[in-house]
Parts: C-alpha cells; structure tokens; sequence
C-alpha cells in the first residue's frame, strides 16, 4: 500500500468515526426529546422539542446520505416529513402517533451502527407503512381509536414459536379490525385466520378490546421470510396491519387491562430505547416502575 493509499484510508476511517460521533449526538437528542413529547402527548407541543427533533432528523438524513447509508437515510427523511405534516395539519402527538416515531427512532439506531459492515440490514418498509398509517389515521380523526400493542404469548404457544424460529422463521404479529364495509364484503375473522396460515404457522389468535369498543383480533404468525409489501397494501384495505413481533416488547394482555399499563409501556420503551437509568425514574407526572 503506497503512502497515498494509506493517507486515503485513514481520512476516510476518521470521516466514518466523525459520521458516528455526530450521528449518535443527535440519537441522544431524539431520544430525549421523545420522552419530553410523549410526556405531554395529546397536549399542545413546545415549539423548541419540535425544533430540536425536527433538525436532529434533518441532520441525520444529510449525514447518512453523505456516508452512503441510504436506508438510514430514507428513514430519518420520512420521519422527519411525519413530524413537519403533523405539525403542519395542527395535529397533537397521540400516544398511539408516538409508537411509529419510537419503532423507527430503534431501527435508525440499528441502521447507523451496521453502516459499513456486511451484516443484512432491517427492512425499514414496515415502518414506513406505520408512518403512512398513523399520518392517515391523524389526518381522518381516527388514530386514537387504534392501539397498536404488541401481545406476549400464552404459556401454551411459547415453545411452538421457540420451535419455529429455531427453524429460521421470524415471528409477525397480524392484527385485524373489521367495520361494516369490510364485513359487507364478506371478510371475517376466519377468513383472516385462513389467509395467514396460508402465508406461515400461526401461532396464536386471540381477540382483544379497542378503547372505542370495537373488537382487535391479534394473530401471531412465525413466517420464513418478511411479508410481501404489494400484499399487505391491499390487505391494509380490508383491516389488517402487521409489525414484526419481539418477546422483548410484548405486552401481556392482563397487563394490557390494567391501570399501570401506561407505566409498564414505558419501562419497555425506556429500555428499547438503550436509557439504562430507568428504575423509579420520573418523568413529568409519570412514575416508570422496573417491570421483570
């Protein structure tokens, strides 16, 4: 290697460590500001944590784009148009609106600190739909009939799902909600359970309360690869909705039903955003317990 060459290489090993350094800066930031919003969420925001999310987001799609992280890249872009439409539309962050925001706040961690490595990078497209969706939901009124929650396994279907991924499979979470034009089109909940086992093994089917009393059936479903996007469109037509399904976020549905559901959301979402420091800490009027 000739002395150019090695000039060359160090140049670009200090311009990836610069890229890290300044993209994790603005991570923090994110994260902070993200506690702050979801602490008055349906309440009218402060103008200076929309500021300070927004230009993160900016910064953080011109730096990926800059180093080549074009996924990364794409999805710093459309959470930062999620934000700036939201604000735009005079729309509060619902509890519900914070969940796309934090699921993608995690994979943009992940995509940063995979850049230049060989590993698979995340779909990001599951995010983005939920963005999609939840931009829609705002813009129609309806997005705090809707709660996205992912469910844990009964005792019962544990091990079959430990047995499935241990043949490759990844576990999906499928949740549909019918109205009276779906129904009028004759798509029920068994037509639902006979789509999803033609795709993969399902797990577990188990229906659930909305908060405006409709009824949410959740199936769980270990697929060999991620679901076909051309056809989740069109099933999002007839109330279905799908995110990967992780042990580590799912929400038991006795503690679904009680009070401190809120809190024990928290803890999960204080963990899966890498705050370590989240026994008995407060934030705002909200108390978050360690859950085991």
């Amino acid at each position: 290697m000739t002395t150019e060459e090695e000039k060359n290489d160090s140049f670009a090993d200090q311009f990836l460590d610069d890229f890290f350094a300044e993209a994790e800066e603005h991570l923090g930031v994110v994260r902070s500001t993200l506690l702050s919003l979801e602490e008055s969420a349906e309440e009218e925001k402060k103008p200076g944590n929309l500021e300070a999310i927004l230009r993160s987001f900016h910064t953080l799609k011109g730096l990926s784009g800059m180093v080549g992280a074009k996924e990364a890249e794409q999805l710093a872009h459309e959470m930062e148009s999620y934000l700036r439409s939201l604000h735009d539309l005079k729309k509060n962050i619902t509890q519900l609106g914070m969940e796309p925001l934090i699921a993608g706040t995690r994979m943009l961690e992940q995509l940063i600190s995979m850049h230049g490595s060989n590993n698979i990078l995340p779909d990001i497209q599951p995010i983005l739909r939920e963005l999609k969706a939840s931009l829609e939901r705002a813009e129609n009124g309806t997005e705090e009939n809707h709660q996205t929650t992912l469910l844990a396994l009964k005792s019962e279907n544990a091990q079959q799902l430990k047995n499935a991924i241990e043949k490759g499979n990844q576990a999906w979470q499928f949740e549909f909600i019918s109205n009276p034009e779906i129904a009028k089109r004759g798509i029920n909940v068994n037509n639902i359970r006979s789509r999803l086992q033609e795709i993969g093994e399902l797990i577990q089917a188990s229906p659930r309360m909305n908060p405006d009393g409709s009824i949410i059936f959740d199936f769980i479903v270990a697929l060999k690869t991620p679901p076909d996007p051309k056809i989740l469109a069109n099933w999002e037509k007839d109330g279905i909705v799908c995110l990967p399904w992780s042990e580590t976020e799912a929400v038991s549905e006795t503690a679904l039903a009680t009070p401190r559901f809120l809190g024990l959301r928290w803890t999960l979402v204080v963990k899966c955003l890498g705050i370590k420091k989240y026994e008995n800490e407060r934030i705002g009027s909200k108390m978050i317990d360690k859950v085991c």
